[in-house]
């Protein structure tokens, strides 16, 4: 995929998500600067996966998930209680920080990538 055509794309889904977030959280004004890296966030993380989405397919289709499923269970445990701590917080707060945990992860997968010997 061209670069600009992902950056086009992941502009529109950091926006989108941001305008979402923002309408479902109205009375929450306080978290405006929460609201405002949104677009950040998820723009970066859908770029990186659009950019290395062959080294996901590849993970997820490899026999060696067996042998993850420890070290899964453990991130998507730990993700799944401070996510819903976060979301008790607030909308925005929660997102800001499933956004973050999905960063974490494409951030792994995207070096992974880059550095494994093809």
């Amino acid at each position: 995929m061209r670069r600009y055509v992902r950056y086009i794309i992941s502009t529109i889904v950091g926006i989108a998500v941001s305008i979402a977030v923002s309408m479902l959280a109205q009375g929450e004004s306080s978290h405006s600067l929460v609201i405002l890296s949104l677009p950040v966030v998820y723009g970066v993380v859908t770029s990186l996966l659009l950019a290395h989405k062959q080294r996901y397919i590849e993970i997820h289709s490899s026999q060696q998930r067996a042998s993850g499923s420890k070290l899964g269970g453990i991130g998507g445990g730990t993700g799944a209680l401070v996510g819903s701590l976060l979301l008790q917080v607030s909308i925005p707060v929660g997102v800001a920080g499933f956004g973050l945990m999905l960063l974490g992860m494409a951030v792994t997968v995207a070096s992974v990538d880059l550095y494994s010997p093809s």
